[in-house]
This record gives structure tokens, sequence and C-alpha cells, in this order.
């Protein structure tokens, strides 16, 4: 187990006793940084886990064929509302709300 008090006690003889060990543990805490964000880069990017649409799924296209059916044309109309719209119809509750 990790004693604490023993590492802070470590850390304060030997950034006491000279500047070289001062210099040594600030970069053994500054590369400590980069290490962490290394591995934590590796864990959540899952490099050797995604998943490839294109090679992985398998599909197959059959005879797709589209067409539009003209229903009217409407012309001349004046009224900026559409008649018959039912944009304002709520189907539902909302919350209580109406």
């Amino acid at each position: 187990m990790f004693n604490y008090t023993e590492a802070v006690g470590f850390l304060v003889q030997a950034s006491s006793s000279d500047s070289s060990g001062a210099n040594k543990i600030a970069f053994l805490f500054l590369f400590a940084g980069f290490v962490f964000y290394g591995i934590m880069f590796l864990r959540y990017r899952n490099v050797n886990k995604r998943h490839h649409h294109e090679s992985d799924t398998k599909s197959r296209t059959a005879n797709i064929q589209a067409g539009d059916t003209f229903v009217h044309s409407r012309t001349g109309v004046t009224d900026s509302n559409m008649p018959g719209a039912n944009n304002k119809q709520f189907n539902g509750k909302l919350w209580g709300l109406f």
C-alpha cells in the first residue's frame, strides 16, 4: 500500500538537500503527467476496437425503384394560411399545458 506521508517526507527531503534533486523530482512529476495523459488517451480512444462499417458490415441491395406521383397544382393562391392545415393541432397531452 502506498504511504502518502513517506512520499511527502521524501519529496521534502529531496527538495531541501540540493537543487538537482528538486529538479529531478520536478521532471519526474512533469513526465508522469505526460505518461498519464497518454495512457488515458489510448484507453478512451479504443483504437483497436473501432467498427469499420464498410468492411465489417455485409449489405445487399435489390432492384431499387422510386417514383413521384403528381397530385395537383395550386395557382392564384392569395391567402397566407393554407386551408386545412394541421400545424396547430396537437395529438396527446403536452404536460398539462393545453
